[in-house]
C-alpha cells in the first residue's frame, strides 16, 4: 500500500542529467539554489558531468509523476543558469517499492543534502 496525502499517492523520483562538464563551483551554487527551493523534499549528488535530483511528489500515476520530473529541469534552468543539460534517466518508485530497494542498496540522503558524487 501506498503513502497517500490529500487523496494522491506518493512517488519517489530520481531525475538524472547529463552533459558537457562545468566548473564544480557554479555548479554547486545553482544546485544549492534549486534544493533550496524545496529544502525539506529534495537532495541532490552531483559531479561535474552529472545530476541527480531526488525528492518525492503526489500523483495520480507514475506516469505522471514522471512526466513532472522530466520537466523540473528545464522549469528551473532559465532562473538559476544550470547548465543545458537532456535527462538521461528517470525513475519513479511508489512508496512501498522504494522503501524495500533502498533497505538493500543504500540509505536516503537528508532532505536539502546537495552530494558530491565520485
Amino acid at each position: 500500500m501506498s503513502a497517500v496525502t490529500d487523496g494522491e499517492p506518493l512517488w519517489h523520483v530520481t531525475v538524472a542529467l547529463a552533459g558537457r562538464p562545468v566548473p564544480y563551483g557554479s555548479l554547486l551554487t545553482t544546485l544549492s539554489q534549486l534544493c533550496g527551493r524545496d529544502p525539506a523534499n529534495m537532495s541532490v549528488r552531483y559531479r561535474s558531468d552529472l545530476v541527480e535530483l531526488r525528492y518525492w511528489d503526489e500523483g495520480s500515476a507514475a506516469v505522471a509523476v514522471a512526466e513532472s520530473g522530466n520537466r523540473l529541469w528545464a522549469e528551473a534552468r532559465q532562473d538559476l543558469a544550470l547548465p543545458d543539460w537532456s535527462v538521461v534517466a528517470l525513475e519513479v518508485h511508489d512508496t512501498e517499492t522504494w522503501r524495500r530497494r533502498r533497505s538493500t542498496i543504500a540509505p536516503a540522503d537528508p532532505p536539502g543534502a546537495v552530494i558530491p558524487l565520485p
